[in-house]
Parts: structure tokens; sequence; C-alpha cells
């Protein structure tokens, strides 16, 4: 077993891409168990062991292939809790709410509440590495487009349909965008996905990792040059959880990345109730 300490009264949530782990990934199992989680947002599960749900209550769904096909994988949420009950999030604009409905595996929501009592929204987003331009209308797309970036991808959907969800209650959005500050970094693109980030600030959440640590932590392996240089993987929160977090950090001494378990590494925030 892989020992992770943390304190067992404080509200922990992690966020982790398992690269499609399944029912027989015990490594995997064993460090998300001894992290102690009370929210997980997971990805790329292809399965999840049999005795998972008796630790937790679970909201699950296949994520979309390019070609419109059900994936292999889910997009998890795991809760020490009870899941009142799904959020369908929502777009006032047709074509991008006709992609958010289609797209309801990569973009999953749910009203939770804690072992503790506290009410919470929790969203786990796996956003795929191409573009969704063709599900959407012209007049759409335009509204909703980054300044430097001349593609529409599932996280400009995910910022539009936050827009219309938000609400009183205390929000969590975790999982791998494939957005990172030091993609595609040119003449035409000098800040990354800067721009990402910045509109979900200005939603009113704020990126969790990045701020408290005051810096960019990697979480990805390329797996092409081996290089340990993005920060794909995100947890926003709204404001008022975030004056709570009290640590965020990757799990990045478990050796994930030299045996295989993950190109990704979890990212575990914590939480003072």
């Amino acid at each position: 077993m892989i020992y992770v300490s943390f304190n067992m009264s404080n509200l922990k949530v992690c966020t982790w891409n398992v690269r499609r782990a399944n029912l027989k990934s015990d490594i995997t199992w064993s460090i998300i168990n001894d992290m102690q989680a009370d929210i997980l947002c997971l990805q790329e599960v292809n399965s999840l062991p049999n005795d998972f749900d008796s630790q937790y209550s679970i909201l699950s769904r296949n994520a979309l292939t390019k070609e419109e096909n059900i994936q292999k994988f889910c997009t998890v949420i795991a809760v020490k809790g009870k899941i009142n009950k799904e959020i369908h999030l929502r777009s006032n604009l047709k074509s991008i709410n006709k992609a958010l409905k289609l797209f309801n595996g990569n973009l999953i929501a749910c009203e939770i509440t804690t072992q503790s009592g506290m009410p919470i929204n929790v969203l786990s987003v796996y956003s795929p590495a191409w573009p969704l331009d063709g599900w959407l209308l012209d007049k759409d797309r335009d509204k909703i487009i980054l300044n430097d970036d001349n593609k529409v991808w599932l996280t400009e959907l995910l910022w539009d349909s936050l827009k219309q969800s938000y609400n009183n209650n205390q929000w969590i959005i975790a999982g791998d965008l494939n957005a990172s500050t030091t993609f595609d970094l040119s003449k035409h693109m000098p800040h990354g996905n800067q721009e990402i980030l910045d509109r979900m600030l200005n939603t009113g959440f704020i990126e969790c990792l990045y701020n408290f640590n005051n810096k960019l932590i990697p979480t990805f392996k390329n797996a092409s040059n081996k290089q340990v240089l993005h920060q794909m993987d995100h947890l926003f929160t709204s404001n008022t959880l975030y004056k709570k977090l009290i640590n965020c950090e990757v799990l990045d001494n478990l050796n994930i990345f030299e045996k295989s378990i993950s190109d990704h590494l979890p990212i575990i925030a914590e939480f003072k109730l």
C-alpha cells in the first residue's frame, strides 16, 4: 500500500485522469484509497473496483469520441456523502446547448452534500484534444471563441454554461481541461491558454493549484518526448470555498510517471471545515 497523509477532519478533494484504469488497476485504486478524499473527480475510467460503491456515491457517464461514438471510458464524480441531483449544464445559445447535451459525458455535474453536511456543486471535466467547431453555428461560435485562438474547445462550452448555471452554492470544477498556459507559446498566442483561466476567474472560480503555490506546476508527461511541462489538469473552486483552502499539491512522489500508472498526476486540495 502507498500511504498519503492528510488531516482526516478536513475536506479533501482530488482530481485525476487515471488513463483507462479498470477494476484490476490495483496500484491506481490503492493510491486513491490512501488519499481518503471526500470528493473525487476522475477522468478516463474504464471501470471502477467492485467495492467502490460501498465507499462512495457515484455519478459516471461515458465520454464521446470525435465521431460521436461512446468512449469505452467514463468521467466520474465520487462522493463520501450524498449526490442529491445531477446538474444539466445549459446555454442560452442554441447550438452550444445542443453540444452540451451531446457531450454530457465529458462535462458531468451534480449537487452533493458531504458527510459533514456541506452542500457543494461538483463538476468533473474531460476536455478532448480536438476542437468542437463542427457542432456549432457560426453565430454562436463567434460569441464564445477565444481572442487568441481560431478554434473552439470544450473549455469554451464549459465557460459559457457556467455563466448560466452559477448559483449561491459553493462549486468545485476539476479535471483534465487539456489547457495550459505553456501550450502553443508563440507570437500569435504569447500567453498560451491563459485566457481560459482568466475567463474562469472572471466568472467567479479560482484555480487552486497555481494560486496556492503561486507558480505553474506541471501535471502531464508528454508521450512523444517524455517532457513534463504542462499543467493540463486544474481544480477550480468558488471564492467562498477557496478562502478555506489550506493546501493544494500534486502527488509527484508516487512514481506515477515512472511506473506508467498514468500520464497525468493527481491534484489534491484540502479545505478547512
